[in-house]
Protein backbone atom coordinates (compact mmCIF):
# COMPACT_ATOMS: atom_id res chain seq x y z
CA UNK A 1 0.00 0.00 0.00
CA UNK A 2 1.34 3.43 -0.93
CA UNK A 3 1.71 5.79 2.03
CA UNK A 4 1.42 9.51 1.47
CA UNK A 5 3.50 12.03 3.44
CA UNK A 6 0.44 12.80 5.51
CA UNK A 7 -0.08 9.09 6.15
CA UNK A 8 3.54 8.74 7.18
CA UNK A 9 3.16 11.57 9.67
CA UNK A 10 0.01 10.00 11.10
CA UNK A 11 1.83 6.71 11.39
CA UNK A 12 4.77 8.26 13.20
CA UNK A 13 2.41 10.00 15.63
CA UNK A 14 0.51 6.77 16.22
CA UNK A 15 3.66 4.77 16.87
CA UNK A 16 5.06 7.47 19.13
CA UNK A 17 1.91 7.50 21.24
CA UNK A 18 1.90 3.73 21.40
CA UNK A 19 5.52 3.66 22.53
CA UNK A 20 4.78 6.25 25.21
CA UNK A 21 1.78 4.26 26.44
CA UNK A 22 3.80 1.06 26.54
CA UNK A 23 6.56 2.77 28.51
CA UNK A 24 4.12 4.10 31.09
CA UNK A 25 2.18 0.90 31.61
CA UNK A 26 3.28 -2.42 33.08
CA UNK A 27 1.33 -4.78 30.86
CA UNK A 28 0.35 -8.13 32.34
CA UNK A 29 2.04 -10.24 29.66
CA UNK A 30 2.69 -13.95 29.82
CA UNK A 31 5.95 -14.68 31.61
CA UNK A 32 8.87 -15.61 29.34
CA UNK A 33 12.14 -17.13 30.58
CA UNK A 34 15.13 -14.83 30.25
CA UNK A 35 17.21 -16.04 27.31
CA UNK A 36 19.62 -13.14 26.70
CA UNK A 37 21.87 -11.51 29.30
CA UNK A 38 21.18 -7.83 30.10
CA UNK A 39 23.48 -5.23 28.61
CA UNK A 40 26.28 -4.03 30.91
CA UNK A 41 25.39 -0.94 32.91
CA UNK A 42 27.44 1.46 34.93
CA UNK A 43 27.15 0.61 38.58
CA UNK A 44 25.89 3.44 40.79
CA UNK A 45 26.03 3.08 44.57
CA UNK A 46 23.89 5.36 46.75
CA UNK A 47 24.67 6.03 50.44
CA UNK A 48 21.39 4.60 51.76
CA UNK A 49 20.36 5.12 55.36
CA UNK A 50 18.01 3.14 57.59
CA UNK A 51 15.25 5.63 56.75
CA UNK A 52 15.39 4.66 53.06
CA UNK A 53 13.02 1.89 52.08
CA UNK A 54 10.83 0.44 49.34
CA UNK A 55 7.16 0.31 50.19
CA UNK A 56 4.81 -2.42 49.02
CA UNK A 57 1.04 -2.26 49.03
CA UNK A 58 -2.05 -3.92 47.67
CA UNK A 59 -4.40 -1.45 46.01
CA UNK A 60 -8.15 -1.36 46.21
CA UNK A 61 -9.84 -4.51 44.92
CA UNK A 62 -13.33 -6.00 45.15
CA UNK A 63 -14.10 -8.34 48.03
CA UNK A 64 -16.66 -10.54 46.22
CA UNK A 65 -16.20 -12.77 43.17
CA UNK A 66 -17.83 -15.86 41.71
CA UNK A 67 -16.45 -19.28 40.82
CA UNK A 68 -14.66 -18.93 37.48
CA UNK A 69 -14.05 -15.18 37.73
CA UNK A 70 -10.46 -13.89 37.55
CA UNK A 71 -9.20 -12.28 40.74
CA UNK A 72 -6.93 -9.31 40.02
CA UNK A 73 -4.51 -8.29 42.77
CA UNK A 74 -3.07 -4.77 42.23
CA UNK A 75 0.51 -4.76 43.55
CA UNK A 76 2.18 -1.39 44.11
CA UNK A 77 5.89 -0.83 44.79
CA UNK A 78 7.07 2.71 45.54
CA UNK A 79 10.45 4.31 46.11
CA UNK A 80 10.70 5.85 49.58
CA UNK A 81 14.41 6.57 49.38
CA UNK A 82 16.16 9.88 48.80
CA UNK A 83 17.54 8.77 45.45
CA UNK A 84 16.41 7.63 42.02
CA UNK A 85 16.67 3.84 42.15
CA UNK A 86 16.12 0.85 39.92
CA UNK A 87 13.97 -1.89 41.44
CA UNK A 88 14.53 -5.29 39.88
CA UNK A 89 11.78 -7.89 40.29
CA UNK A 90 8.95 -9.68 38.53
CA UNK A 91 5.38 -10.49 39.46
CA UNK A 92 5.42 -14.23 38.77
CA UNK A 93 4.18 -16.68 41.45
CA UNK A 94 6.93 -19.17 40.54
CA UNK A 95 9.61 -16.54 40.92
CA UNK A 96 9.68 -13.29 42.92
CA UNK A 97 6.11 -13.40 44.24
CA UNK A 98 4.85 -16.03 46.69
CA UNK A 99 1.07 -16.43 46.89
CA UNK A 100 -0.71 -18.35 49.65
CA UNK A 101 -4.41 -19.23 49.63
CA UNK A 102 -6.32 -20.51 52.65
CA UNK A 103 -9.96 -21.52 52.19
CA UNK A 104 -11.98 -21.05 55.37
CA UNK A 105 -11.65 -24.12 57.56
CA UNK A 106 -8.88 -25.65 55.43
CA UNK A 107 -5.11 -25.67 55.35
CA UNK A 108 -3.19 -22.96 53.53
CA UNK A 109 -1.70 -23.87 50.14
CA UNK A 110 0.82 -22.14 47.92
CA UNK A 111 -0.42 -20.95 44.53
CA UNK A 112 1.80 -21.21 41.45
CA UNK A 113 -0.71 -20.49 38.69
CA UNK A 114 0.01 -21.67 35.15
CA UNK A 115 3.77 -21.11 35.40
CA UNK A 116 6.20 -24.01 35.17
CA UNK A 117 9.38 -24.55 37.17
CA UNK A 118 12.05 -22.59 35.30
CA UNK A 119 14.18 -19.50 35.57
CA UNK A 120 12.29 -16.27 34.96
CA UNK A 121 14.05 -13.02 34.26
CA UNK A 122 13.43 -9.86 36.25
CA UNK A 123 12.37 -6.52 34.88
CA UNK A 124 14.08 -3.31 35.98
CA UNK A 125 11.87 -0.40 37.03
CA UNK A 126 13.62 3.00 37.33
CA UNK A 127 11.81 5.07 39.95
CA UNK A 128 12.36 8.60 41.22
CA UNK A 129 11.72 9.28 44.93
CA UNK A 130 8.04 8.65 45.77
CA UNK A 131 7.42 7.29 42.27
CA UNK A 132 5.69 3.90 42.06
CA UNK A 133 5.14 0.96 39.76
CA UNK A 134 1.85 -0.92 39.67
CA UNK A 135 1.17 -4.41 38.36
CA UNK A 136 -2.15 -6.24 38.24
CA UNK A 137 -1.49 -9.92 38.93
CA UNK A 138 -4.09 -12.54 38.03
CA UNK A 139 -5.08 -15.30 40.40
CA UNK A 140 -7.31 -17.39 38.20
CA UNK A 141 -6.08 -20.74 36.94
CA UNK A 142 -4.54 -23.53 38.99
CA UNK A 143 -3.71 -26.61 36.90
CA UNK A 144 -3.07 -28.54 40.12
CA UNK A 145 -6.77 -28.33 41.05
CA UNK A 146 -9.33 -30.72 39.50
CA UNK A 147 -11.36 -27.85 38.00
CA UNK A 148 -8.30 -25.88 36.90
CA UNK A 149 -9.37 -22.94 39.10
CA UNK A 150 -7.61 -21.34 42.04
CA UNK A 151 -10.98 -20.63 43.70
CA UNK A 152 -12.96 -23.68 42.67
CA UNK A 153 -15.84 -23.59 45.14
CA UNK A 154 -17.93 -20.97 46.97
CA UNK A 155 -16.71 -19.78 50.33
CA UNK A 156 -14.36 -17.41 52.10
CA UNK A 157 -10.67 -17.27 51.26
CA UNK A 158 -7.71 -15.51 52.85
CA UNK A 159 -4.78 -14.48 50.67
CA UNK A 160 -1.31 -13.40 51.67
CA UNK A 161 1.76 -12.58 49.61
CA UNK A 162 5.46 -11.88 49.74
CA UNK A 163 7.38 -10.13 46.99
CA UNK A 164 11.16 -10.14 46.66
CA UNK A 165 13.13 -7.39 44.99
CA UNK A 166 16.58 -5.91 44.67
CA UNK A 167 17.74 -2.31 44.35
CA UNK A 168 20.53 -2.17 41.82
CA UNK A 169 22.09 0.98 43.26
CA UNK A 170 22.78 -0.70 46.61
CA UNK A 171 23.05 -3.45 45.92
CA UNK A 172 20.27 -4.33 48.37
CA UNK A 173 17.66 -7.04 48.46
CA UNK A 174 14.40 -7.07 50.32
CA UNK A 175 11.24 -9.06 50.90
CA UNK A 176 7.89 -7.45 51.61
CA UNK A 177 4.99 -9.37 53.21
CA UNK A 178 1.57 -8.22 52.04
CA UNK A 179 -1.87 -9.11 53.33
CA UNK A 180 -3.88 -10.76 54.51
CA UNK A 181 -6.67 -10.05 52.03
CA UNK A 182 -10.06 -11.70 52.59
CA UNK A 183 -12.42 -12.38 49.70
CA UNK A 184 -15.76 -14.14 49.28
CA UNK A 185 -16.37 -16.43 46.30
CA UNK A 186 -20.01 -16.95 45.39
CA UNK A 187 -21.60 -19.61 43.14
CA UNK A 188 -21.30 -19.05 39.40
CA UNK A 189 -24.26 -17.04 38.05
CA UNK A 190 -26.65 -19.20 35.97
CA UNK A 191 -25.92 -17.27 32.77
CA UNK A 192 -22.17 -17.96 33.14
CA UNK A 193 -22.40 -21.55 34.36
CA UNK A 194 -22.25 -23.22 30.89
CA UNK A 195 -19.11 -21.31 29.90
CA UNK A 196 -17.33 -21.92 33.21
CA UNK A 197 -18.23 -25.61 33.08
CA UNK A 198 -16.87 -25.88 29.52
CA UNK A 199 -13.61 -24.18 30.50
CA UNK A 200 -13.27 -26.43 33.54
CA UNK A 201 -13.82 -29.62 31.53
CA UNK A 202 -11.08 -28.65 29.12
CA UNK A 203 -8.72 -27.24 31.78
CA UNK A 204 -8.70 -24.12 29.62
CA UNK A 205 -8.23 -21.44 32.27
CA UNK A 206 -4.43 -21.79 32.33
CA UNK A 207 -4.10 -21.18 28.59
CA UNK A 208 -6.32 -18.12 28.64
CA UNK A 209 -4.40 -16.70 31.60
CA UNK A 210 -1.22 -16.68 29.50
CA UNK A 211 -3.13 -15.25 26.50
CA UNK A 212 -3.09 -18.43 24.42
CA UNK A 213 -5.68 -20.81 23.02
CA UNK A 214 -6.20 -24.11 24.89
CA UNK A 215 -4.95 -27.25 23.22
CA UNK A 216 -7.40 -28.41 20.58
CA UNK A 217 -9.26 -25.09 20.51
CA UNK A 218 -9.51 -22.63 17.65
CA UNK A 219 -10.72 -19.01 17.66
CA UNK A 220 -14.04 -20.27 16.30
CA UNK A 221 -14.68 -21.99 19.61
CA UNK A 222 -15.00 -18.57 21.26
CA UNK A 223 -18.24 -16.92 20.25
CA UNK A 224 -18.14 -13.15 19.74
CA UNK A 225 -21.65 -13.14 21.21
CA UNK A 226 -20.58 -14.21 24.69
CA UNK A 227 -22.62 -12.34 27.32
CA UNK A 228 -20.79 -9.49 29.09
CA UNK A 229 -18.67 -10.84 31.91
CA UNK A 230 -15.22 -10.43 33.51
CA UNK A 231 -14.04 -13.47 31.49
CA UNK A 232 -14.64 -12.02 28.03
CA UNK A 233 -11.55 -9.80 27.67
CA UNK A 234 -9.21 -12.72 28.41
CA UNK A 235 -10.95 -15.07 25.97
CA UNK A 236 -11.15 -12.43 23.25
CA UNK A 237 -7.48 -11.51 23.72
CA UNK A 238 -6.41 -15.14 23.25
CA UNK A 239 -8.63 -15.53 20.18
CA UNK A 240 -7.26 -12.33 18.67
CA UNK A 241 -3.68 -13.42 19.32
CA UNK A 242 -4.29 -16.77 17.62
CA UNK A 243 -5.78 -15.05 14.58
CA UNK A 244 -2.88 -12.61 14.33
CA UNK A 245 -0.45 -15.54 14.41
CA UNK A 246 -2.47 -17.20 11.66
CA UNK A 247 -2.46 -13.99 9.65
CA UNK A 248 1.33 -13.83 9.92
CA UNK A 249 1.50 -17.37 8.55
CA UNK A 250 -0.93 -17.07 5.63
CA UNK A 251 -1.31 -13.27 5.13
CA UNK A 252 -5.07 -13.72 4.84
CA UNK A 253 -6.50 -10.31 5.73
CA UNK A 254 -9.74 -11.97 6.78
CA UNK A 255 -7.87 -13.34 9.81
CA UNK A 256 -6.55 -9.86 10.61
CA UNK A 257 -10.06 -8.43 10.31
CA UNK A 258 -11.48 -11.04 12.66
CA UNK A 259 -8.60 -10.52 15.11
CA UNK A 260 -9.45 -6.84 15.19
CA UNK A 261 -13.06 -7.70 15.97
CA UNK A 262 -12.09 -9.83 18.95
CA UNK A 263 -9.69 -7.18 20.26
CA UNK A 264 -12.37 -4.52 19.82
CA UNK A 265 -14.91 -6.60 21.74
CA UNK A 266 -12.48 -7.08 24.62
CA UNK A 267 -11.10 -3.56 24.91
CA UNK A 268 -14.39 -1.99 25.91
CA UNK A 269 -14.50 -3.76 29.28
CA UNK A 270 -12.31 -2.86 32.24
CA UNK A 271 -9.85 -5.67 32.90
CA UNK A 272 -6.22 -6.42 33.69
CA UNK A 273 -5.60 -6.88 29.94
CA UNK A 274 -7.42 -3.79 28.64
CA UNK A 275 -4.19 -1.95 27.88
CA UNK A 276 -2.77 -5.08 26.28
CA UNK A 277 -5.78 -5.25 23.96
CA UNK A 278 -5.27 -1.64 22.91
CA UNK A 279 -1.57 -2.14 22.27
CA UNK A 280 -2.29 -5.20 20.13
CA UNK A 281 -4.83 -3.22 18.13
CA UNK A 282 -2.34 -0.40 17.57
CA UNK A 283 0.34 -2.81 16.36
CA UNK A 284 -2.14 -4.61 14.11
CA UNK A 285 -3.37 -1.35 12.57
CA UNK A 286 0.21 -0.29 11.95
CA UNK A 287 0.96 -3.62 10.29
CA UNK A 288 -2.09 -3.10 8.05
CA UNK A 289 -0.96 0.48 7.22
CA UNK A 290 -4.07 1.88 8.90
CA UNK A 291 -2.47 4.91 10.53
CA UNK A 292 -5.72 6.76 11.22
CA UNK A 293 -7.26 3.96 13.29
CA UNK A 294 -3.92 3.35 15.03
CA UNK A 295 -3.89 7.00 16.09
CA UNK A 296 -7.51 6.77 17.29
CA UNK A 297 -6.71 3.71 19.38
CA UNK A 298 -3.73 5.58 20.86
CA UNK A 299 -5.99 8.42 21.97
CA UNK A 300 -8.45 5.96 23.50
CA UNK A 301 -5.64 4.12 25.25
CA UNK A 302 -4.48 7.29 26.98
CA UNK A 303 -8.05 7.95 28.13
CA UNK A 304 -8.50 4.50 29.76
CA UNK A 305 -5.16 4.37 31.55
CA UNK A 306 -5.45 4.87 35.33
CA UNK A 307 -5.28 8.56 36.18
CA UNK A 308 -4.10 8.09 39.76
CA UNK A 309 -1.28 5.66 40.43
CA UNK A 310 -0.26 7.14 43.74
CA UNK A 311 -3.04 5.61 45.82
CA UNK A 312 -1.74 2.84 48.05
CA UNK A 313 -4.69 1.46 49.91
CA UNK A 314 -5.29 -1.64 51.99
CA UNK A 315 -4.50 -2.89 55.46
CA UNK A 316 -1.77 -5.10 54.05
CA UNK A 317 0.58 -2.23 53.13
CA UNK A 318 3.91 -2.84 54.82
CA UNK A 319 7.38 -1.47 54.32
CA UNK A 320 10.32 -3.55 53.16
CA UNK A 321 13.48 -2.10 54.64
CA UNK A 322 16.72 -2.23 52.75
CA UNK A 323 18.86 -4.57 54.80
Amino acid sequence: MKITNRGKHQRIIALGAAALAAALWVAPRAAVPQTTPPRPRKQVIHPFKQSDFVRGAIGLMPSTYYVGQPVVVPFVLSNHTRFPVTISTNFIPRSQVSVYIRPEGEAERQFFGPYGSRQYGNRDYPLYPLEEVRHDMLIWSDPARPTGLAFDKPGRYRLRFTIQFSVLEGPFTGQIPLGPVDIVVQPTPPEMAPLVAKLSRNNAFAAFEVQAMPKGWSPGDISPDLPPSPLRPYLFLAAGNALVNRYHANRDRADAKLARRYYDLGRGEKSAVQVELYLNLIMLMDELDNARDAANYCRELVSVMPADRSRQAGDGALAGRLE
